[in-house]
């Protein structure tokens, strides 16, 4: 019978260490970072599947962030609007009461000086920008929406256009984001400026008051049906918060799928390289103790 012995026992040794020391490396890298796949060679495929997830992930994260600035476009617009609607009120209350027929010429030219003021302070809220836009200017955001203009039937001039933006806030899902002064405040169904003229003036004189607080009201009508708009639209920001909200959620979880670990798993292949260590170790700290002559009893 032959009898082999290795004359160089460290070099196994040494070689079992640094399978060790590789063992132990991917486990705990595994364990610290979750993923079973650090590299793409780890497993091609679940590299490809985790691209597709990334680039999924991160439309939906623009698609959020549409939303976030559309969210707080619309709610200045809408918080402007009530303001207006408020004015518009106000200023319904001072037609009314200039129907008095015994109020004094002064009591008149102080009412219709504060029907006028209303009229600057809506001139004011409709030309309310957010982040540098008007928002009330159509797609000419650029430049105030309204200029006063003393020639103009209404007091005013319109700078912008009749033209609305669409936003994608979800794959097939636009809000519009503006409604244009032309539609809420220069209405033919109903001119707030208009309005609010020929109020001042029929207050003023006292001829006419009925019929300017009747044209007054349709305008308030008006406007306030227009601005439902804006409660539809932060309505459908609230569903698409919602539904990328799931999504991204639904994307983790195939990312960890695809490339996560099994903490349980990851735990025991640590310990197991500890203690594979651990004997190796041991091991080699008897190799000085042995000799030839141990193999041959």
């Amino acid at each position: 019978m032959t009898i082999r012995f290795n004359p160089d026992l460290y070099s196994d040794v040494v070689a079992g260490l640094n399978n060790n020391n590789v063992q132990q490396s991917t486990a705990f890298q595994e364990l610290s970072t979750g993923r079973r796949v650090q590299q793409p060679s780890d497993d091609p495929s679940a590299t490809a599947d985790v691209i597709n997830i990334h680039w999924q992930s991160a439309q939906t994260d623009q698609y959020a962030q549409n939303v976030n600035n559309l969210q707080g476009l619309l709610q200045t617009a809408d918080s402007t609007m009530s303001s207006v609607i408020s004015s518009l009120n106000q200023a319904i209350s001072l037609g009314v009461q200039s129907g008095d027929s015994t109020l004094s010429p002064t009591n008149r030219a102080t009412i219709a000086t504060q029907v006028q003021n209303i009229g600057k302070q809506i001139l004011t809220l409709a030309n309310t920008s957010f982040q540098g836009t008007y928002i009330f200017a159509g797609t000419k955001s650029g430049q105030p929406a309204y200029v006063a203009n003393p020639a103009s039937p209404n007091g005013v001039t319109y700078q912008g256009n009749s033209n609305t933006n669409q936003v994608e806030v979800a794959p097939g899902q636009t809000v519009t984001m503006n409604t244009p002064g032309s539609q809420l405040f220069t209405n033919p169904s109903g001119d707030v400026f208009a309005a609010l003229t020929n109020l001042a003036t029929a207050a003023a004189t006292g001829n006419g008051v009925p019929a300017a607080v009747d044209q007054l009201k349709t305008a308030f009508d008006t406007v306030n049906a227009q601005r439902t708009q804006y409660g539809t639209s932060l309505n459908q920001l609230q569903t698409a918060q919602t539904f990328l909200a799931t999504n991204k959620l639904g994307l983790s979880t195939q990312e960890n799928s695809a490339i996560g670990i099994d903490l349980a798993q990851a735990a025991s292949d640590v310990q197991k390289a500890l203690t594979q260590r651990s004997a190796i170790l041991a091991a080699g700290g008897k190799i000085q103790n042995v000799s030839l002559l141990d193999y041959l009893k």
